[in-house]
């Protein structure tokens, strides 16, 4: 299942995004975490990231 997760980072005017695929929601706020840390190298303690899921196109 696809999620986008968003974090909310001082440094920027608005959220960053990106997609995540986990079967749980649980899992996918994990990897997203993890993605934000790795990707942006972005350090994500006491920040706000919040895991919706995605919106089927079409």
């Amino acid at each position: 299942m696809k999620y986008i997760a968003s974090l909310k980072h001082p440094d920027t005017t608005g959220p960053i995004e990106l997609e995540v695929e986990a079967e749980y929601l649980s899992d996918a706020e994990n990897k997203a975490d993890e993605l934000f840390e790795s990707k942006f190298h972005a350090v994500t303690f006491a920040m706000e990231i919040t895991v919706r899921r995605a919106e089927a196109l079409g």
